[in-house]
C-alpha cells in the first residue's frame, strides 16, 4: 500500500457480490474491496479479492480524469491460501508484476495494486 502514502484520497465505488463466512461473528463481506488515491498524474487503485478459490473479473471505470491508461499492475498472492513467509522460506508470498492489460481479473485471495496515468 506504499503508493498511497502522501497521496490524496479519491472516492472509489465498488459494486460487488458478497461472500459469506463462518466462524466467530459470522456474516458476509464484499468479494472485492479497495481504495484509491491520486498524486499528480498518477492514480493508484488497490483491490482485494476475498474469495479463496474464485478469480473475479472487474471493470475499472475512471471518471473525471480524462483519458486514463494503466501503467502497472502488481499482485500479492500465494498458490496456497495458507501460504506465509518464514525466515527459512521468505519467498512464499511475494509481489509479482503482471502484464498491463485492458482486462483485469483478480486472482483468488489476492491484493492487487493498479497504477494509472491520468
Amino acid at each position: 500500500y506504499a503508493p498511497h502514502q502522501g497521496s490524496d484520497s479519491v472516492t472509489c465505488r465498488i459494486g460487488a457480490d458478497e461472500i459469506s463466512f463462518n466462524g466467530p461473528g459470522g456474516g458476509s463481506i464484499p468479494v472485492v474491496a479497495g481504495s484509491s488515491s491520486r498524486s499528480g498524474e498518477e492514480l493508484v487503485l488497490s483491490l482485494v479479492n476475498s474469495h479463496v478459490s474464485e478469480a473475479v473479473a472487474v471493470e475499472v471505470d475512471i471518471r473525471g480524469a480524462g483519458t486514463a491508461e494503466m501503467r502497472s499492475w502488481r499482485i500479492l498472492a500465494a498458490d496456497d491460501i495458507h501460504g506465509h513467509n518464514t525466515f527459512e522460506d521468505p519467498e512464499v508470498v511475494r509481489p509479482v508484476d503482471m502484464q498491463v492489460t485492458d482486462e483485469v481479473v483478480l486472482p483468488p485471495a489476492s491484493v492487487n495494486v493498479l497504477t494509472y496515468g491520468v
